[in-house]
């Protein structure tokens, strides 16, 4: 069977979206604003992000970089935080990427591959699945089908691929080459 056990307390709107886990036990939330929750359960608003809204995360493979989705108003894109041993954040700008037009109209869920050459995807909202190099700040979309829009993105850490859910209802797999 499965149990239900709540981590936090109830917290104020908006509700939390994305939530990822590292190994370890520490948790990062966002609802709004990224959260961690500490392995003694404390919880700690890691960014307050006035004037955006943090949505996705994904952590790189080595969990020493957390990328989070940044959606509307402001411009949207992916921010990137270095990973302390404790769990705490610093922003990494140099692996942040903002220009509110790649990932338009937003910047959902989040997946990085351990196949994908460090890029990390994007379920924008929109007719397209972007993707982002930190190390070298290049970025470009593909296109999945008119009328169909990127809800999220997981990848297959055993396997060069990704999976897409779209809406209207569908999944897709992506084949990610060798680079």
């Amino acid at each position: 069977g499965l149990t239900l056990k709540p981590l936090t307390e109830a917290l104020p709107p908006p509700l939390p979206n994305g939530v990822i886990a590292r190994s370890d036990g520490v948790l990062y939330f966002t609802a709004g604003k990224l959260y961690s929750r500490r392995c003694d359960g404390s919880v700690r608003v890691e960014a307050a992000y006035e004037g955006s809204y943090a949505n996705g995360l994904a952590l790189a493979p080595d969990e020493r970089t957390l990328f989070v989705a940044v959606s509307f108003p402001a411009p949207a894109g992916i921010d990137a935080y270095r990973v302390a041993s404790s769990g705490s954040l610093t922003l990494a700008p140099e692996l942040s990427f903002r220009d509110g037009r790649t990932f338009s109209p937003l910047a959902d869920e989040l997946a990085v591959s351990p196949h994908g050459g460090g890029r990390v995807f994007a379920a924008t909202g929109g007719e397209s699945l972007g993707w982002y190099e930190p190390e070298s700040r290049s970025f470009g979309s593909l296109h999945v089908a008119h009328g169909i829009r990127t809800v999220s993105v997981a990848a297959d850490a055993a396997s060069p691929r990704l999976f897409v859910t779209t809406s209207p209802g569908g999944v897709f797999e992506v084949r990610l080459d060798s680079t």
